[in-house]
């Protein structure tokens, strides 16, 4: 693992502030607290940001970002501290100014050894190519730098006098990189843009920034990034916009993911009591309230880099208010119903409840068990996603229902719907775990082929 890491920071922003590229905010935070969430999320300890021009700023401003390595230092470039890292140390280098995809950062802190540049392929078309550097490696092809490299100590001093009277320190180190031979080349292109947590394929970020007119742009399609591709149809067709919208608010202040999904919590659990008290048609709005509020915490923590593992709770929070939902709604029906009838209502609650729980731990089992998620297994599976019976799609199915105050009827059909959608899952969940263990073991495979009735 890398555990030390490099940023020359000195280049202006073409806005004609007295203030480096580095510092423009995209996503509510500056380029340069990005680049060390980056940095910290791959694993590295130590940060060390030289600058020429800038480096009390940066002092100043690095004291206020969170979520940061352990230490992080700022010197200026024009007179360097004495004590610099070992010649054999390996360093992650990172270009100022520029929006990193994590993976790219990822590939050259798991690189075996340095140097390694990580570079496009040639003819690649990316944005903001003209503002980026090229890069000769020893087979004389020109390609453009992708902001990441991991480089040997030694070169670190050549860099420093280069800093020190003015000039690029970025380029002296990329090019005595490019002309050894042992340089392993990096070849951007050939990552996997498949991402699990984000269910789709999403395209390499690489955005030179040097204005606040091009931080907007960048901005939007940072957050056209965090959108998850395997959903229900409200939460694929109706929530975007809504949740878009508020995470753009959001950015700019202080709330953060957690407290958002706190207080998506609690109007979860007011709908809870509303419906349990028969204010069946304002709960209901509530809840789809809720729905809409959902996809805004992960949307705005994946946008400003504030993934934590209490975080990672929201999801049992999510089912909790759920399922009170289903007890709830029985509740009042139950109440309704008096002494002949009340027992239906409950049996459904639990039925709906144990269908969906059951569901749930399915899909966990096939996530942990194979890396991937059930849901997203195929085109069959992503297009029953759409239409299964979750969250989303239960609330949705109770509006004609609550139009004409059909609840009990309505309670009959999520039973039924949470049924359908679990035995579907179940056969899914059949198909494509087969076709997994046959895949990984030979045994497996055998044993499957041997005992065919067919």
């Amino acid at each position: 693992m890398i555990r030390n890491a490099l940023i020359f920071v000195d280049d202006a922003s073409d806005d004609g502030a007295d203030a480096p590229r580095s510092l423009l905010v995209v996503g509510g935070i500056t380029l340069l607290e990005r680049q060390l969430r980056q940095l910290k999320k791959a694993g590295v300890e130590e940060v060390r940001i030289y600058s020429r021009n800038y480096p009390e700023m940066l002092h100043d401003r690095t004291a206020g970002f969170s979520m940061m390595p352990n230490k992080i230092s700022v010197q200026d470039a024009a007179a360097p501290a004495q004590s610099q890292w070992d010649e054999a140390e390996t360093l992650l280098v990172l270009e100022e100014g520029v929006l990193i995809d994590d993976r790219v950062i990822g590939e050259l802190a798991k690189a075996p050894k340095a140097p390694a540049l990580a570079l496009f392929p040639p003819r690649t078309v990316a944005y903001g190519q003209a503002c980026g550097q090229t890069v000769t490696p020893g087979d004389g092809a020109g390609r453009l730098f992708a902001s990441v490299a991991l480089l040997p100590g030694k070169f670190l001093p050549r860099a420093l006098a280069a800093a020190a009277k003015g000039e690029n320190p970025l380029s002296g180190m990329l090019d005595a990189a490019a002309a050894l031979k042992s340089t392993e080349i990096i070849n951007v292109g050939a990552l996997d843009l498949y991402i699990p947590d984000r269910r789709r394929k999403v395209g390499l970020l690489w955005r030179p920034v040097t204005a606040a007119a091009e931080s907007r742009r960048a901005t939007r399609v940072i957050l056209d990034m965090a959108q998850k591709g395997t959903l229900d149809w409200p939460a694929r067709w109706i929530h975007p916009a809504f949740e878009n919208f508020l995470v753009t608010i959001l950015l700019g202040t202080p709330v953060t993911p957690n407290a958002v999904s706190l207080l998506t919590g609690v109007l979860g659990f007011y709908a809870t009591y509303l419906f349990a008290t028969g204010q069946m048609g304002w709960a209901l709005l509530g809840a789809l309230l809720v729905g809409m509020l959902d996809g805004v915490d992960g949307k705005l923590a994946r946008v400003k880099m504030l993934a934590t593992k209490l975080g990672q709770l929201e999801h049992v929070l999510d089912k909790l208010v759920e399922y009170s939902w289903y007890f709830a709604i029985a509740a009042f029906l139950a109440a309704e119903a008096g002494d002949g009838g009340g027992g239906a209502p409950w049996a459904l609650a639990i039925l709906i409840v144990a269908f969906a729980w059951a569901e749930v731990l399915q899909g966990e089992y096939y996530r942990r068990m194979t890396g991937s998620q059930l849901d997203d297994a195929g085109a069959f599976e992503r297009g029953f996603r759409i239409i299964g019976a979750r969250r989303n799609t239960i609330m949705w199915s109770l509006v004609p229902f609550a139009l004409t105050e059909s609840w009990m009827v309505g309670l009959w059909t999520m039973g039924i719907y949470t049924m359908v959608t679990f035995f579907v899952a179940q056969w899914r969940f059949i198909v494509r775990l087969k076709t997994y263990a046959s895949g990984a073991s030979q045994e497996i495979s055998d044993n499957f082929r041997k005992s065919e009735y067919f």
